[in-house]
């Protein structure tokens, strides 16, 4: 879609054939595969916790809220930058605007099929209502951390990235 854009000076309308490619295929491609009846990959996990996310939103704890909407306003802020270098045809911010509209997207899909995965757990019930403590659900007692196992990820700020489960 990008490349269809920015090749607007070159072959003037005929970009609008690329752009309505992909615009058909958007529409084309949840029709065309069935649906996903178990969620065993990554990004069906994914769909699934966000599906989850909407029907009931308090399944999200609170320090996992805020970094929702921060990677909600990541993403703005990349397709702010693919604007205006389509608007400018600047090489950097088309690029750069990409990669961080990706990484917050998958980023943003990495935790809601961690949501996934916590929902569909064994045990009492997993929510965790407006006003709890973050991370902590009112229906169990807090459990105990588990060890760090990326070294990047001990130093970042507590809450982005959920906890790994043992197996």
């Amino acid at each position: 879609m990008l490349l269809s854009i920015w090749s607007r000076t070159w072959i003037g309308w005929w970009s609008l054939l690329p752009v309505g490619a992909v615009v058909a295929w958007l529409f084309v491609n949840p029709r065309v595969f069935p649906p996903v009846r178990e969620p065993r990959s990554w990004a069906a996990r994914g769909i699934y916790g966000e599906r989850a996310w909407v029907q009931d939103r308090d399944l999200v704890p609170p320090d996992h809220r805020k970094v929702l909407r921060l990677l909600v306003a990541l993403g703005v802020i990349g397709f702010g930058m693919i604007f205006w270098g389509l608007i400018a045809l600047e090489v950097w911010p088309t690029v750069f605007g990409a990669t961080v509209v990706v990484v917050a997207q998958l980023w943003r899909i990495d935790r809601f099929g961690w949501l996934w995965e916590r929902r569909r757990a064994p045990g009492p019930d997993r929510r965790c209502g407006r006003g709890c403590q973050p991370g902590i659900s009112r229906a169990r007692p807090p459990e105990p951390p588990q060890p760090i196992t990326n070294r990047l990820a001990g130093s970042l700020p507590r809450g982005l990235f959920p906890p790994r489960r043992r197996r």
